[in-house]
């Protein structure tokens, strides 16, 4: 009796070793049914390189981020859809404010779908519009803006980090490598807080051409960017204290770029604006280009004289031209 019962005490200490064992569960450890959270994978290595291209390539400022995201420069014709095509490409995304050649894209068998960001940062809807894409659209996807430095690598650097390819670290290399200018803040922001939506949030629509007004969009991000301006001349181009996120350099940026992107967009979208066939308003907008240009070099170079000076210029400029079509 009593080696029976030794036998059967062996057994059961045999049995509940291999089950702790077996099972990778321990004493004081966590079994395979605790609801502690595991720790997310680190994404894998992004990329980050250019694909071959000969001397004839139709696309420029190209990255290649992971197997399924790229982004370079606006295509311009048939040929540089055709060179999108066969990298593998199924579906072009543009974030700029110009209207997107859609039918160019068909052409080549591609989907076009706009996202249009400004130079100042991504809102809400455009970041859940990138997770809507990499959740639901058709890959590889090539991401553009106009130049392919700026916007277009930023919202890449969203859809990598939507896609699990990146986190927030490496999303930030990204716009390293691409060249995106310091000087537009509000990309590196937005790319560096960037979380992502709930599961159950409904995601905005992917479209092929957003309905917005460009001109209207851009008109407000000039008279912001040249409010702020006046503010930091106010205070002899001190940073200030109300806003401490700004930066004066920043500032004459947004507001060079913001003349240059509606002069663009004069011949790529309609305006429904009753100036945008009235050549002297364009002349006058060339004109603002010219010293916001001016003024950014101004204040680059800490010439505060010359800022002054060209800021008053610019509010010259916005008035004659307020009372001409605006008011």
């Amino acid at each position: 009796m009593k080696t029976t019962a030794s036998l059967l005490s062996a057994a059961f200490l045999c049995s509940l070793l291999y089950y702790t064992i077996g099972s990778g569960s321990l004493a004081g450890e966590e079994t395979a049914s605790s609801t502690k959270p595991t720790r997310p994978a680190s994404p894998p290595p992004l990329l980050i390189q250019t694909p071959p291209q000969d001397s004839q390539s139709h696309l420029h400022n190209l990255f290649q981020l992971t197997e399924r995201i790229y982004s370079g420069a606006q295509p311009d014709d048939d040929a540089a859809f055709v060179e999108i095509a066969k990298l593998g490409v199924r579906t072009v995304v543009s974030v700029d404010g110009a209207r997107p050649d859609v039918a160019a894209a068909k052409r080549a068998g591609l989907r076009y779908v706009h996202i249009p960001i400004g130079y100042d940062g991504l809102d809400q809807a455009a970041g859940e519009s990138i997770v809507n894409l990499i959740k639901n659209a058709e890959g590889p996807f090539y991401i553009h803006c106009h130049h392919g430095k700026h916007r277009g690598p930023t919202a890449a650097a969203i859809a990598c980090i939507a896609d699990g390819s990146a986190d927030h670290e490496s999303a930030m290399h990204i716009l390293e490598k691409a060249g995106t200018s310091k000087h537009y803040p509000g990309l590196w922001r937005d790319v560096k807080s960037f979380e992502m939506p709930a599961n159950d949030k409904p995601l905005p629509p992917l479209v092929p051409i957003a309905p917005i007004n460009s001109m209207a969009s851009l008109m407000v991000a000039i008279d912001q960017a040249n409010e702020h301006l006046h503010s930091f001349a106010d205070e002899d181009w001190a940073l200030l204290e109300s806003h401490p996120d700004l930066r004066p350099t920043g500032e004459a940026t947004l507001l060079r770029e913001g003349f240059r992107e509606a002069v663009r967009l004069r011949s790529s979208s309609k305006t429904n604006d009753r100036a945008s066939d009235d050549d002297a308003y364009w002349n006058q907008m060339i004109a603002a280009e010219e010293v916001a240009a001016k003024l950014e070099d101004a204040i680059r170079s800490n010439d505060h004289a010359s800022a002054n000076r060209h800021l008053d210029q610019m509010g010259t400029l916005c008035t004659k031209c307020h009372e001409q079509y605006r008011n």
